[in-house]
């Protein structure tokens, strides 16, 4: 049973989505021009999706409580089921916003949130809990995030439209830290094309030695922050992720009850019956396991979090792939949506973090200090 503000968010993703989104997003061939974006962007703020001035129930706001963190979940499934990459867009400003409240930015400011090169294997386990990574734990941390006296060094950032603070965690040998870079003055380019989400573009940041950039927070309270973004950040890409699965379920459904072979419908033969009901399973069983997530209240909580998304996504890959096979040789043409919603899919998986990186950190997670 939902409480009525979830209620009521819910049913203004959901307009959102039918008014909004999924009329710009009808030929699933044709990319969402970067000024489409934008307007649906602006449009998300007017109703209260994104982040505003004053406090609301914005996308990841509100998440201590568990209400909270699902209303944000549940928005982002929606969302995703319109377009994947539309709502990987608004879950990166709300994800930026929510970690420029916390390090003090002015909400005015335009912030760009950039991770880091995945999850940098165990030795975040180590950085997060304050102990000092052994001597592979902070190479790989220092190729993972910018670092004092690493010299400037370029990472990948998804991002729409101009910002101006690029956050980042950053490491150096006093530990983890959050710094802030000046948009303006951050060298960029154009990178080459991405696998999935279409929508948002993809750059190349180079980004100066972390002394360089401005020191935000330190310490304990940097540890927590970098904690709360990375499990936000995943659970966020696992909704989405499952949002897209869900309306690639919706096609294979839909091109099963119409189209004929052999003399019945797609969906009375044996084989096409198997993969629905493969891709119904894993739908089910990762939005139940996304309801029984813990909060994501600091570094403990985010084996349990990880876990969850590494499971979830080896499923939805799977789950997308069955639904295309419904739809046969249509299902690979573009215009069909389905091979899109497999791109998407897969891309959502590698953001973060691979699966052997996953699993790195969960088993180091679980060593005793």
């Amino acid at each position: 049973m939902l409480d009525d503000e979830t209620a009521a968010v819910l049913a203004t993703v959901d307009r959102f989505c039918r008014e909004v989104v999924e009329p710009r997003v009808g030929r699933p061939e044709q990319v969402l021009p970067l000024a489409e974006l934008t307007h649906v962007e602006t449009a998300a703020r007017d109703c209260g999706i994104l982040p505003l001035p004053e406090p609301g129930l914005a996308l990841w706001e509100g998440v201590e409580p568990p209400e909270g963190l699902q209303r944000s979940l549940a928005s982002l499934v929606r969302l995703g089921e319109s377009c994947a990459g539309v709502a990987f867009h608004l879950h990166q400003i709300s994800l930026a916003a929510l970690v420029g409240r916390e390090l003090g930015l002015a909400p005015s400011v335009r912030a760009a949130l950039l991770m880091g090169r995945g999850l940098a294997r165990g030795a975040v386990v180590d950085a997060l809990a304050g102990r000092v990574p052994g001597r592979d734990g902070s190479d790989l941390l220092r190729e993972a995030l910018p670092g004092a006296g690493s010299g400037a060094r370029t990472f990948l950032l998804h991002a729409a439209g101009p910002w101006e603070t690029l956050l980042s965690p950053a490491w150096d040998d006093a530990g983890l830290s959050w710094r802030g870079f000046p948009g303006e003055a951050l060298p960029v380019a154009g990178a080459p094309g991405q696998h999935g989400l279409d929508e948002v573009p993809m750059w190349e940041v180079r980004l100066p030695a972390a002394g360089s950039g401005r020191e935000l927070v330190r310490g304990p309270a940097a540890r927590r922050l970098l904690a709360t973004a990375l499990g936000l950040s995943w659970l966020g890409l696992a909704a989405i992720a499952l949002g897209a699965t869900r309306h690639g379920l919706a096609l294979a459904r839909a091109h099963a009850a119409t189209r004929r072979q052999g003399g019945a419908l797609l969906g009375e033969h044996a084989a096409v019956q198997e993969l629905v009901g493969e891709a119904e399973a894993a739908v089910a069983t990762v939005a139940s396991a996304l309801r029984g997530v813990p909060a994501v209240t600091g570094a403990a909580s985010l084996a349990s979090v990880l876990g969850v998304r590494a499971v979830a996504h080896r499923l939805l890959c799977e789950a997308a792939n069955a639904s295309l096979q419904v739809l046969g040789g249509m299902g690979y043409m573009r215009d069909a949506g389905a091979e899109k919603i497999v791109r998407d899919a897969n891309h959502l998986r590698l953001l973060g973090g691979t699966a052997s990186e996953a699993w790195l950190f969960l088993a180091r997670a679980e060593e005793r200090p």
